[in-house]
């Protein structure tokens, strides 16, 4: 999803759902069921600099849940 607020500050987020399976005559059968959510704020602040905070909460079935933040500066 994409959210226009100006010209100059735009908001993206979204979701992702990813189920992996493995399975091995050797190895063992494995599964593992990941689910996140992200926010990015895009900002360009007045002809060529741009910033870019962002949020991302990730779970895993088998880790639990974390938060991601980063951030992004360019000219």
């Amino acid at each position: 999803y994409e959210h226009s607020f100006s010209e100059k500050t735009i908001l993206t987020g979204g979701t992702q759902l990813q189920s992996r399976k493995i399975r091995s005559n050797d190895r063992g059968n494995h599964e593992v069921t990941q689910a996140a959510g992200f926010l990015i704020l895009n900002q360009t602040l007045g002809t060529a600099w741009h910033i870019n905070p962002a949020v991302r909460v990730d779970w895993d079935s088998r880790a639990g849940t974390e938060v991601v933040p980063q951030i992004a500066f360019s000219y």
